[in-house]
């Protein structure tokens, strides 16, 4: 056997389960409808899962929980990209950039989400930031956007809450 592929050889071998023979697709799909992804549903999201949030004068939506501020941002050429974007309450100066960036690359390598990083504000102070992001190019469902804010919140209010014993001489906004 020279090692080559048969790319004669007949398909009907290698058929998925995930296909019937008429090409339909036979796997489940999530319960309701995926609808391309909006600020409106969004909130209507937030609103099921019993969340306060508030909508600025430029639309974007927020909310605070414990010690962070949750952005919920749709983004992308399509809008189709959907991040929970949280900030830690308080700051650090710059001299603490190391143990800061300690931290959240030791969050990073123990989670799978949401990523941790740490920010410069223009004048210097440093800032822990979590972001959960998702490309809704086909859609989804009210159920994915609720388990996608679910998952974005929870972990990151663990993460903030740690800062605030990690880090006592940070400074309040």
């Amino acid at each position: 056997m020279s090692g080559r592929l048969d790319r004669t050889s007949d398909m009907s071998d290698y058929t998925s389960d995930h296909s019937n023979h008429t090409g339909e697709l036979t796997t489940s799909v999530p319960d309701g409808v995926l609808q391309p992804l909006s600020r409106h549903r969004v909130m209507a999201a937030l609103e099921t899962l019993g969340y306060a949030y508030t909508v600025d004068r430029d639309r974007r939506v927020s909310g605070d929980w414990g010690t962070a501020t949750f952005g919920f941002d749709i983004s992308g050429p399509d809008e189709c990209f959907f991040s929970v974007r949280g900030y830690w309450d308080r700051y650090l100066p710059a001299e603490r950039y190391a143990d800061m960036l300690e931290h959240a690359n030791n969050w990073n390598n123990g989670h799978y989400m949401p990523m941790a990083a740490v920010v410069s504000d223009p004048d210097g102070d440093l800032h822990f930031v979590t972001d959960y992001a998702v490309d809704y190019g086909y859609g989804a469902t009210d159920e994915q956007i609720c388990r996608h804010i679910e998952r974005a919140l929870s972990p990151a209010g663990t993460f903030f809450e740690e800062l605030d014993d990690l880090f006592p001489d940070s400074v309040h906004l």
